[in-house]
């Protein structure tokens, strides 16, 4: 009723003679007609609309990135969607960008709804690709109909092993040069190899070419390499090693500590040759992992009188080399008197780098060292663990000692802090374990995978792997180490063995190789299927059961035709296609039965039973055909 108290109402009734009392409801008029009229517009809430999006890839230059994988994720925000009312739930797009670098999103599912409460919504776009950084960027989605994703390239570092030719043994202190470009020069650059022989080439990019790499060092011959993916060099591997041939004359010795016998690696030592003239020559050289080092001379006379010194700061004293010698005598004797013996510095002791799966000693870890006294003092050093894993610590009982060890791409970074010291303790590293992907395909058609194989799967350092089965035909093998190999057995009945493509092979090239490389071929050892031709008959068998290659692949299936003659005794007659694993029942109606199948495997088993238990009654044959 309206709130005006001198509001009139007026409206018109039939006044009767016998009736005093009359009740008077007032009303307020609602006008329906008004919803009537909205309902038309409710309904175009409901109406659906699509929308496109155009994702540029490109590199920090400009250029197009092709082969990436571009992933499109929005919320629809459709009144009805997929059978929901009001449904929150979001829509994921994968597309690969072509050679122009574009990947185009159409026929995103959107609504006028949409269009009007959720016009500033966002979608995420994202670039992946295995040799830039991945991209991530959002971006309105109503309103937005190309995006241009900026990738810069990935990089990271690369390894390379420099050893000896005639001995194997990892050469120190080597120079490993090579090219890189910075910001569009080409520039020349080097880095050392530490006592394991490892040289690290730190931020190239992942996937660029190295178009010369040599290794050189005194008293070697150089060695170069060309044309080196940088895929291949993402850990140590045959082809990322350098043997050196030496060229001059050496003289080999060591350097241990002389309390634990234990190598002593980076020792900086100087070999002095002295003639009888009292003419000198000196050579300098660095201790490997196991304590070895070399001088090399041009002419080293037999007669001349050899000298070395040593030191390895800042935990031993230096030392020279006890006894008198001749080269000639030098050359001859045993490998203790070849050897210089450091003294330790009080207070030094030996961790050791550790395995911490199998718990053997690892050699060449760079293990950066900070101890900090009881009395505040704080002295820092970086020891490489020699070939038993041992590397020296100076630190007085209480001390703190905090220790980052790294032997990358091995094994994970490893941090180990002692709030109070003690004693020696190992320092247990992580395995970096790397997983590869495989396949089993068809030999004559290596693009079908071949499905359900069995697998024996043995690597050099990880054992028998727990893979047994090749699934669908793609599968994945764990826990894989760098540096080791690997081999694989795949068979599976009506197919040869295969034992040789993967046989005895690097992880490493495995992992930097394209999928081609890491793919098995199976080759089916079966009859083919006829033109025509009877392919088995009864023989009196009451049961048979036999495999048949299906010959040419129509598009992504095989076909073929079964003409059954059982001579008035049918048998059951099932077909069995690997693709399934199952047997599906023939139901023969008559004596000359004939049907055609379609099967994605390219083998088939045709199995027969015979109804009667005599085999006396056992009369049939059948004809398999293929259009080969």
């Amino acid at each position: 009723m309206s709130k005006d108290k001198n509001a009139h109402f007026s409206e018109s009734f039939e006044f009767n003679n016998g009736q005093s009392d009359y009740e008077f409801k007032i009303r307020k008029r609602r006008k329906w007609w008004l919803w009537l009229l909205l309902l038309p517009l409710l309904g175009l809430l409901f109406i659906r609309c699509e929308h496109d999006i155009t994702v540029h890839v490109v590199d920090e230059t400009g250029k197009p990135v092709a082969e990436a994988n571009v992933q499109l994720s929005y919320t629809p925000h459709i009144l009805a969607y997929n059978g929901k009312f009001l449904s929150n739930d979001s829509v994921s797009l994968q597309q690969t960008t072509n050679n122009e670098g574009v990947a185009e999103f159409k026929g995103m599912p959107c609504s006028v709804f949409s269009y009007i409460f959720y016009c500033m919504s966002d979608c995420e776009v994202s670039a992946t690709t295995d040799c830039m950084e991945a991209k991530e960027e959002e971006h309105n989605f109503h309103y937005t109909k190309n995006i241009e994703l900026k990738m810069n390239q990935r990089k990271c570092d690369l390894y390379v092993l420099v050893l000896d030719l005639e001995t194997d043994d990892p050469i120190a202190d080597a120079t490993v040069s090579f090219k890189r470009t910075v910001d569009g020069k080409e520039m020349d650059d080097s880095v050392k190899t530490d006592p394991a022989g490892r040289a690290t080439i730190k931020d190239y990019p992942a996937c660029g070419i190295v178009e010369i790499l040599r290794g050189s060092c005194y008293g070697y011959a150089d060695t170069t390499l060309v044309n080196l993916p940088a895929q291949q060099m993402h850990a140590v591997s045959d082809s990322t090693t350098m043997r050196l041939r030496p060229i001059k004359k050496r003289i080999t010795f060591f350097v241990k500590d002389v309390t634990t016998k234990e190598p002593i690696p980076g020792a900086e030592a100087i070999v002095t040759l002295t003639d009888s003239h009292s003419k000198t020559v000196r050579s300098k050289s660095t201790t490997n992992v196991d304590g070895k080092g070399q001088g090399f001379f041009e002419d080293a006379f037999i007669l001349a009188h050899v000298q070395i010194e040593a030191s390895k700061k800042p935990h031993y004293n230096d030392s020279t080399l006890t006894g008198s010698y001749t080269v000639d005598e030098f050359l001859k004797q045993p490998d203790d008197n070849r050897t210089v013996w450091l003294r330790p510095e009080p207070f030094v002791i030996e961790f050791e780098n550790v395995d911490s799966i199998t718990g053997k000693s690892l050699a060449g870890v760079t293990n950066n060292i900070t101890v900090t006294e009881p009395d505040g003092k704080v002295h820092t050093s970086t020891e490489t663990s020699n070939r038993n894993g041992m590397f020296p610590v100076k630190a007085k009982e209480g001390a703190k000692i905090h220790i980052e060890s790294q032997l990358r791409p091995n094994y994970l970074d490893k941090t180990t802090h002692i709030a109070s010291f003690s004693k020696p303790e190992k320092v247990r590293m992580k395995p970096d374990l790397v997983t590869l992907e495989f396949r089993t395909v068809d030999a004559e058609r290596p693009t079908s995978l071949v499905p359900h194989c069995d697998l024996i799967i043995t690597g050099t350092l990880s054992g028998k792997n727990r893979v047994v089965s090749s699934g669908p035909g793609s599968f994945k093998v764990p826990g894989l180490r760098h540096g080791e190999r690997i081999s694989i057995t795949a068979s599976k009945k009506s197919y040869d063995t295969n034992n040789t493509k993967i046989q005895n092979a690097d992880v490493d090239a495995l992992l930097a190789a394209t999928q081609d490389k890491r793919d098995i071929p199976m080759k089916i050892n079966l009859p083919p299927c006829s033109a025509g031709n009877p392919l088995a008959k009864s023989n009196k068998q009451l049961e048979s059961v036999q495999s048949y290659n299906m010959g040419t692949r129509y598009g992504d299936s095989y076909s073929f035709t079964i003409k059954i003659n059982g001579g008035g005794n049918q048998p059951d007659i099932f077909i069995l296609s690997d693709d399934d694993g199952q047997f599906d029942k023939i139901e023969t109606a008559d004596e000359n039965f004939v049907r055609s199948y379609t099967r994605k495997c390219p083998v088939i088993t045709v199995k027969v039973i015979t109804c009667s238990d005599n085999p006396d009654d056992s009369i049939w044959e059948y004809t398999l055909s293929c259009p080969n």
